[in-house]
């Protein structure tokens, strides 16, 4: 046996061991229960937030705290056994705090398995709310909140989305997956749909100019881009 040949074969081991133990590793922490994470960020002198989030698979809802609560952001992460929760919060007038879960060594074979990730916020703090996910199921409450700005990112899944009563700037990405938006019915909107494979489901509320839709109220300014290749978009009032 000549020397190429013992440096293919060498390769090809090396290969065989790094899947084996990959695939140990994925057993071993799909054998770990779900931990469950307890957020807690009191809000302190803060006059504005960032809020980013980061699952990787999950089912997340987020929605205001009540009016007497001293607290930014509470609630309750579960982290699967395949994954690690990495917090980073910046204290401040200028709070910001992100929340990540990312696959530890391993290979995923299975996206659906996806864990709660049940928050609350402040309604009355400024913020500037950011959410990219994976695999996700979202529903974003954001009737109560003073959220100024939205950059929602998700591969696949379903997001749904109750618009803040306030003036509000955003843009919503899905590549895969539909996309729910319900907007207070007396709100001065433009809503332009940017679409591949997608229908639209448009209340009466609402009047379409080619790719725009608009509400003409006399309440809040919102404009809001939608990116949608593949799916359905919903808008509606409340």
């Amino acid at each position: 046996m000549n020397a190429h040949h013992k440096t293919i074969i060498g390769i090809v081991t090396l290969s065989v061991v790094v899947i084996t133990l990959g695939l140990v590793a994925l057993a071993d922490q799909s054998a770990v229960p779900a931990s469950v994470e307890t957020v807690a960020v009191t809000r302190a002198n803060a006059q504005r937030m960032v809020l980013d989030l980061a699952p990787s698979a999950s089912h997340l809802t987020l929605r205001a705290l009540p009016a007497d609560s001293t607290f930014a952001l509470t609630g309750d992460i579960e982290v699967g056994g395949r994954e690690a929760l990495t917090e980073e919060v910046v204290a401040g007038e200028g709070l910001e705090l992100r929340y990540q879960t990312r696959q530890r060594f391993g290979i995923h074979v299975n996206a659906t398995d996806r864990h709660t990730w049940d928050l609350a916020m402040a309604r009355d703090l400024p913020t500037d709310l950011a959410l990219r996910a994976r695999v996700a199921r979202a529903t974003l409450d954001l009737r109560d909140t003073d959220v100024r700005s939205l950059d929602l990112t998700m591969d696949i899944g379903r997001s749904t989305v109750f618009l803040p009563t306030r003036s509000f700037t955003g843009t919503v990405t899905a590549d895969i997956g539909d996309v729910d938006l319900i907007l207070p019915k007396d709100a001065n909107a433009t809503i332009t749909v940017q679409r591949g494979l997608t229908t639209t489901q448009v209340s009466d509320d609402f009047t379409r100019t080619n790719q725009q839709y608009r509400l003409s109220g006399s309440g809040p300014e919102i404009t809001l881009t939608v990116k949608n290749d593949s799916g359905r978009v919903s808008l509606s009032t409340y």
